[in-house]
């Protein structure tokens, strides 16, 4: 009857491990419920209704000793998603908030690592794309985006810089991308000898950074002082030579004017 679905799902990393004999490994019933049980997707009560995916998926990846067991070390994957700005809106009930299935598929779940996977890193802003159009196309054109685009994995994409099960709301201090943590976020990639050495940058930018006026005030916990992104741009970083960025040289005026 499901044919479709079940060609899919076999190909899947779920559907690889059940035909290799892992009784472990999630088959439609354990996601669906069992046959005399089957609830359509739409009802409430349907452990694959919108609502209930966390619990669901959380059955096996809550698990930490039996993830572990598949080499699949994650950091109570559950328990973190339900405190990220995803998870709290879930709970709350916002019903197009993001839920395990809208990032990592549902009968097509791959690894990471794997091409297929809706969390290839190049995949990456693509599928967080599907809920944040405008921010996609602003990164698509700014010189991560483009260098993502072109196979160059040291390029952040979307996970580098807010995380994943983590992401909190930008105002909250929790936030890799809050103003407290801007300038150690970005110093992740601009502060390695390795990145700036191969694709020719400074990597003294942090040091430097860090030891100005802006830099020292952060560090004394100002959180309006300029940091990074205050002159960089957030998503919409370009190279200072491009006319359109907020470094190139015609548009400091503006951009210290703020």
């Amino acid at each position: 009857c499901h044919r479709l679905e079940t060609e899919i799902y076999l190909k899947s990393d779920h559907g690889l491990a059940v035909a290799k004999g892992e009784s472990e490994a999630a088959a439609c019933k354990d996601c669906h419920g069992h046959s005399h049980t089957l609830l359509n997707y739409r009802d409430p009560k349907s452990p694959v209704n919108r609502a209930n995916i966390p619990q669901t998926c959380g059955h096996c990846h809550g698990n930490t000793e039996q993830m572990e067991k598949y080499n699949l070390r994650q950091r109570a994957t559950v328990v973190t998603y339900d405190k990220s700005v995803h998870g709290i809106a879930h709970a709350k009930g916002e019903a197009t908030s993001a839920v395990c299935t809208d990032c990592h598929g549902s009968h097509d779940l791959h690894r990471g690592t794997n091409p297929q996977s809706k969390l290839y890193w190049q995949t990456i802003p693509g599928t967080c794309g599907k809920c944040h159009e405008n921010v996609k196309q602003t990164y698509t054109r700014s010189v991560h985006g483009k260098a993502v685009a072109s196979g160059i994995r040291d390029a952040p994409v979307c996970t580098d810089c807010h995380g994943e099960h983590t992401i909190s709301a930008v105002d909250q201090v929790t936030a890799k991308v809050s103003a407290s943590h801007i300038p150690e976020t970005c110093g992740q990639c601009h502060g390695s000898e390795r990145i700036a050495t191969r694709y020719q940058l400074s990597s003294k930018v942090v040091d430097t950074y860090m030891q100005s006026f802006h830099g020292l005030a952060q560090q004394f916990g100002g959180l309006a002082v300029a940091n990074c992104a205050s002159c960089h741009g957030f998503h919409d970083v370009l190279p200072s030579t491009d006319p359109l960025s907020s470094v190139n040289q015609k548009n400091l005026p503006q951009t210290c004017g703020k």
